[in-house]
């Protein structure tokens, strides 16, 4: 954990977590075949509609850890992501989080559908 990511007490201020959340789903869909730039590209996005963090233990400064990342998947416009932070020193769980993201086009409208390029990237990694 970085100096700017910590509070007076030296230990990783609440907000940061949705940062580390947001950087972990960005990385399984990149891995995927799913980058943020090729979906806006596109046409279309995945915003946020809902999001939580319960908080399990104290991760500090200078301490390193790991976001375990698993894809909720309903074959829908929505997408449900469940995280776990872990320390990296002890394997202690720091949080866990969970995001649900809406398929909208570019001008924000939700979908009631996928589109071509998500149902591409749903059978390339075998949700379907």
């Amino acid at each position: 954990m970085r100096f700017h990511e910590v509070d007076a007490q030296g230990v990783v201020w609440h907000g940061n977590y949705f940062h580390y959340l947001d950087l972990a789903r960005a990385a399984l869909l990149r891995a995927g075949g799913l980058g943020t730039s090729e979906l806006l590209r596109a046409g279309f996005d995945l915003p946020v509609v809902d999001c939580e963090v319960r908080y399990r233990a104290p991760l500090r400064l200078e301490e390193r850890a790991r976001v375990e990342t698993e894809l909720v998947w309903h074959g829908s416009p929505e997408l449900e992501l469940e995280y776990r932070v872990v320390r990296s020193r002890d394997g202690v769980l720091a949080a866990e989080g969970r995001t649900r993201h809406r398929v909208v086009d570019a001008s924000g409208a939700p979908l009631s559908v996928l589109p071509g390029i998500m149902r591409a990237w749903e059978e390339r990694n075998g949700l379907r």
